[in-house]
């Protein structure tokens, strides 16, 4: 119909184009914003980590003494490799609880939006 006037499409769709192309570039900067979150997360995490690993190295160090044997050191690496196991345990049950919290709220979440939702169409 537009070729038809001989009119340029932008006139009549003008508005709604760069509506469209203005809310597909937000989408695409707030992707690519949450991107580089994840990403400089990763890097605070492995950063993290890596200054764990040298605190470990040193305090290693402190423990190991010119008079231990080789059972004395493998003795202190296995306590703290208990030790760093039952952390783990720890996190993984808090982590279970924190995923059973994000259930309850999203359950929670949807019964809201469900009477919000009966409520406006109600209005109606």
């Amino acid at each position: 119909m537009l070729t038809i006037l001989n009119l340029p499409k932008e006139r009549f769709m003008g508005k709604q184009t760069q509506s469209f192309q203005d809310m597909l570039d937000y989408v695409h900067l707030y992707r690519l914003k949450n991107k580089l979150l994840r990403e400089t997360a990763e890097n605070d995490r492995r950063i993290r980590d890596n200054r764990k690993r040298a605190l470990l190295l040193n305090n290693l160090n402190q423990y190991i003494t010119d008079s231990m044997t080789v059972a004395d050191i493998r003795a202190i690496i296995a306590n703290m490799h208990d030790d760093y196991e039952s952390r783990v345990d720890d996190i993984t049950i808090r982590n279970a609880e924190l995923s059973k919290e994000r259930r309850i709220i999203r359950q929670k979440m949807a019964i809201h939006a469900g009477k919000k939702q009966s409520k406006e169409d109600g209005k109606s």
